[in-house]
Parts: structure tokens; C-alpha cells; sequence
């Protein structure tokens, strides 16, 4: 009687042993998206943030006389913007009006010592760069991506694509191995080709502007810091380790279940 018992009860729990696997499976499946659920809103929620920040930072210049206040975003070459104690450049400018005006260039060029900036000695002022002393007035030559910082951002998120773009002409170079004639009648067509460009150009400069425009996004969008890159670099690594553990942690688990299986029983 006791052996016809805990048969049953044996085969009862063979019956029932998918519910330990199947809870374990929906636990996870419910951790993945509750973590990936809370990872997205935060990232809206900071990328909202963000954009408030950037849409509220405001910045004094003078306009038809008078002075006011205007989003960085806006402001554009030729404006005149006053500088003062604690101010965050957003523009590259040349100083027109200073007085006893002071520069931190620490997050330019490192170096921890105010710079003096006065009309004659030194006026240009750079994006990025900290007030710390006085007060002026500077006119703007540069914003955006073509402002320093800009430029700096620029270069950091592009430095990748060039390697990549190197690499392809260099393969390219080493496949093609054309004749004499072929790149002398090549050069011809592309004078040719180069004089068209110079007669047609008043009449695609509009359209050479959005191209720019266009370039222009894409290399913002392709803006990365070095930190970022190599944060990125180590979730992908841990993301192919945990890849990697699962697929042997599934291989032990089928093996088991076979020996078990078809050998021992």
C-alpha cells in the first residue's frame, strides 16, 4: 500500500514539475519588462528635462536698442550679447566692451587660471567657457555646431564614422588597380564635370544649403561622448556574457534531462 502511494504521489509530481518552470519563466519575463518599463521612462523623463533646460536657458543680448532676454537656441551671428559674473558662454564672440573681464578656459584648455580678456589684448571669448569676473559686451561670430564646443562635439561623435570611411576607401584602393588611359580619360571627365559644377553653382546654392542642413542633423544625432561609447561597449559585452551563460546553463539542463531520460531510467 505504501509503495502504490508514493508511486502516486511520484507521478503527481512529475505531472505538476512544468509550474516550477513555467513560474520561474514568468518571473523573469515580468522583471525584464518591469526593469526595461522603469529604464524608459526615466530616460523620457530625463530626455524631457533636458529639452525644458535647453528651451529655458536664456541668454541678455541687445536688439534694436534694447535689452533682452532670448533662448540660446536663438540667438544667431551679429547679435550682441552682454556678459556678466557667472555666465555660460553659448557662442563663440569677440569682445567690444569689457570691463576687468575674467575667463575660466578649464573645460577648453585645462588650465585652472582665469584668463584676462580686454578689447586689445585677447578679445575673442569662446562657447563653454565660465565668466568669473566683470562684466562686457561681445559680438557673435559663431553658434552651434560651428561655435567651439560644437566643433569639439562634433569631432568626438564623427571620429568613428571617419575610421569606418578610411577603412572602406583603403579596401576600395587596394581592390581597383586601373590603367593609365583610364585615369587620364577619368581626370579629363571630372574637369569637365568640375566646370559644369562652377556654372551651375548660383543655381544649386539653395539646394547645397539643405544638403549642408541635412549633414549638419546627422552629425548631431551621431553626437557621442567618449563616455558614452565606452558605456555603451561594456553593456554590450555584459549583454553577450549573460547570452553566452544562458545558452550553457540551457545545454546542461537538456543534457541532464536526457541522461536522466532515456539513460538512467
Amino acid at each position: 500500500c505504501g509503495n502504490v502511494s508514493g508511486g502516486a504521489e511520484d507521478e503527481g509530481e512529475a505531472e505538476a514539475g512544468w509550474i516550477e518552470g513555467a513560474a520561474i519563466l514568468l518571473s523573469v519575463v515580468c522583471v525584464v519588462l518591469v526593469t526595461a518599463f522603469n529604464d524608459w521612462s526615466k530616460e523620457k523623463q530625463f530626455r524631457g528635462l533636458q529639452s525644458r533646460i535647453e528651451q529655458e536657458q536664456r541668454f541678455a543680448v541687445v536688439r534694436k536698442g534694447n535689452v533682452i532676454q532670448i533662448p540660446v537656441a536663438d540667438m544667431v551671428v551679429g547679435d550682441m550679447a552682454q556678459v556678466k559674473y557667472g555666465d555660460l558662454l553659448p557662442a563663440d564672440g569677440v569682445l567690444i566692451q569689457g570691463n576687468d573681464l575674467k575667463i575660466d578656459e578649464s573645460s577648453l584648455t585645462g588650465e585652472s587660471d582665469h584668463v584676462g580678456k580686454t578689447v586689445d589684448k585677447d578679445p575673442m571669448l569662446l562657447s563653454g567657457t565660465h565668466v568669473m569676473e566683470g562684466s562686457g559686451r561681445m559680438l557673435v561670430t559663431a553658434v552651434g555646431v560651428n561655435s567651439q564646443t560644437g566643433i569639439i562635439f562634433t569631432l568626438l561623435g564623427a571620429g568613428e564614422g571617419e575610421e569606418e570611411e578610411e577603412e572602406e576607401d583603403d579596401k576600395k584602393k587596394k581592390g581597383k588597380q586601373p590603367e593609365v588611359v583610364v585615369e587620364n580619360n577619368q581626370n579629363k571627365a571630372k574637369k569637365q564635370d568640375e566646370a559644369v559644377a562652377m556654372e551651375m553653382q548660383p543655381l544649386k546654392s539653395a539646394e547645397g544649403g539643405e544638403v549642408e542642413d541635412k549633414k549638419r542633423v546627422n552629425t548631431t544625432k551621431k553626437e557621442k561622448s567618449v563616455l558614452q561609447g565606452k558605456l555603451t561597449k561594456l553593456a554590450v559585452q555584459i549583454g553577450k556574457a549573460g547570452l553566452v551563460m544562458s545558452a550553457i546553463t540551457v545545454l546542461i539542463l537538456v543534457l541532464y534531462f536526457v541522461i536522466q531520460t532515456f539513460v538512467i531510467e
